[in-house]
C-alpha cells in the first residue's frame, strides 16, 4: 500500500522487475510491476475480494434493458410537447449460483456548471459477489464468461471500460469511524482485455433469445468443449492477426471440436483420434440447426485443403481469397453451431445470420 496525492493505493501481485542503486549515496532506484491496483483501498488484504463489477460496453445493447422510460405527449396536431423522463434501474439478472453471478442495470446523472449540461449515462455491470472471499481469477473466470458469449453473438471482441472490487472488511465509513456501507473501490489492471470504441454491433441472437438457462447452457458447454472454443476464441485477442494464424486458429478449433463430439457419441478415443479432419468438420456441420447458403460439401473440402495448405511447408499456399472465404465460413459454422447448443431458435438465426454469410 502506498499513498499520493489522490489518496491510497494497495497494489496486488506485485513481483520485482529490477532495480539499481548507487554505491556511494545509499539511494537506490526500484520498479514493481502489479497485477492489480485498487484506489481508495485501505486493506492489505485485497489479494481475495468478495465482489467484482465490471462495464462491459455493448452488454446492455445485447440485453435489451434500460434504466431509463420515456413517455411523450403530443397535442391535437400530434406536435410533441413534453418528455418525461424516469430513471429506475430493474431487477437484475441473476445468471448463475456459481459466485453469484448477475448482470445488474445502472445509471448515473451527471451535471457540468462548466457546459450547463446534464448527462444520463446508463449501463449494465457484469456483477459476482460472495460471501466468503475468492481469488481475482475466480471472479474474472465468471466475468469473461459473459463477454465470451457477447464475443459470440457479435464476432467482434469486447473489453471491459471499468471494473470495481468489494472487500466486506473494507467499507465506507464516516467521519467517526462508523459503517457507512458498502465500498466499490476502481481497480486497474492488464490482466483484462481493454475496451475499444466501435460502432453499434450486430447480433447473431440476443441476450433475450437464451435467458439466463441459455447462458447456463453456454457455461457447460465452454468447460466441455474448451479446448476447441479456446482456439477459436484466441482471435478476439489479437483480432488483427494475419489471415493464415486466423485460419488455423479456427482450424484446430475444428480438430477438437470434432474429436470431443466422436467421445462424445460412444466411439472409443483410438477411434476418435483416427478420424480425418473432415470427418471431425463434419461432425459439427451435422449439428447445426439451420441450412447454410453454400455448398457444404466444397467448403469442408475448402477448410481442410486450406488449413493442410498453410500447416504444411512442402504444399503451396492456398490463393488468398479462398482464405479469406473459407475462414469466414469457418467462424459462421463454428457461432451457428455454438448458438444450436444453447438453443437459440432457428427461426432467429435464419432471420440474422445472412449479414455474415453474404460478407
Amino acid at each position: 500500500m502506498f499513498r499520493d496525492v489522490y489518496g491510497a493505493v494497495v497494489l496486488v501481485g506485485c513481483r520485482s522487475a529490477g532495480m539499481r542503486d548507487q554505491m556511494f549515496s545509499g539511494f537506490g532506484q526500484g520498479v514493481v510491476r502489479a497485477q492489480f491496483a485498487v484506489l481508495g483501498a485501505k486493506s492489505l488484504k485485497y489479494n481475495t475480494i468478495n465482489g467484482l463489477r465490471s462495464q462491459l460496453p455493448g452488454l446492455s445493447e445485447w440485453v435489451g434493458i434500460s434504466s431509463l422510460e420515456r413517455n411523450y405527449r403530443t397535442d391535437e396536431h400530434g406536435r410533441l410537447q413534453s418528455v418525461d423522463l424516469h430513471l429506475e434501474s430493474p431487477t437484475p439478472i441473476h445468471l448463475s449460483r456459481s459466485m453469484n453471478l448477475m448482470l445488474r442495470p445502472n445509471y448515473r446523472v451527471e451535471r457540468s456548471s462548466a457546459t450547463d449540461t446534464t448527462e444520463i449515462r446508463e449501463t449494465v455491470l457484469v456483477e459476482t459477489r460472495v460471501k466468503a472471499a475468492r481469488s481475482w481469477l475466480d471472479h474474472l473466470s465468471s466475468h469473461n464468461a459473459v463477454r465470451d458469449l457477447l464475443d459470440v453473438a457479435a464476432w467482434s471482441p469486447f473489453g471491459y471500460s471499468n471494473q470495481w472490487v468489494l472487500r466486506d472488511d473494507d467499507p465506507e465509513r464516516d467521519a467517526a469511524g462508523g459503517h457507512r456501507g458498502d465500498k466499490w473501490s476502481s481497480a486497474k489492471t492488464y490482466a483484462v482485455r481493454s475496451y475499444e470504441q466501435r460502432a453499434r454491433q450486430r447480433f447473431l441472437f440476443e441476450f433475450d433469445d437464451i435467458g439466463p438457462e441459455g447462458f447456463r447452457r453456454w457455461v457447460r458447454l465452454r468447460a466441455q468443449f474448451a479446448r476447441g472454443l479456446n482456439a477459436l476464441l484466441s482471435h478476439f485477442d489479437h483480432p488483427r492477426s494475419a489471415l493464415e494464424t486466423g485460419l488455423i486458429e479456427s482450424s484446430i478449433g475444428f480438430e477438437a471440436l470434432g474429436y470431443q463430439l466422436a467421445l462424445d457419441s460412444g466411439l472409443g478415443k483410438n477411434a476418435a483420434r483416427n478420424e480425418s479432419y473432415r470427418e471431425r468438420v463434419q461432425r459439427v456441420l451435422d449439428e447445426v440447426p439451420v441450412p447454410l447458403r453454400f455448398d457444404t460439401d466444397v467448403w469442408v473440402k475448402d477448410s481442410a485443403d486450406a488449413y493442410n495448405g498453410v500447416k504444411h511447408a512442402n504444399r503451396d499456399l492456398p490463393d488468398v481469397d479462398l482464405m479469406l472465404s473459407t475462414l469466414r465460413r469457418n467462424w459462421l459454422v463454428a457461432r451457428l453451431w455454438i448458438a444450436g447448443r444453447i438453443r437459440v431458435a432457428p427461426s432467429v438465426l435464419e432471420a440474422n445470420m445472412h449479414w455474415w454469410a453474404e460478407r
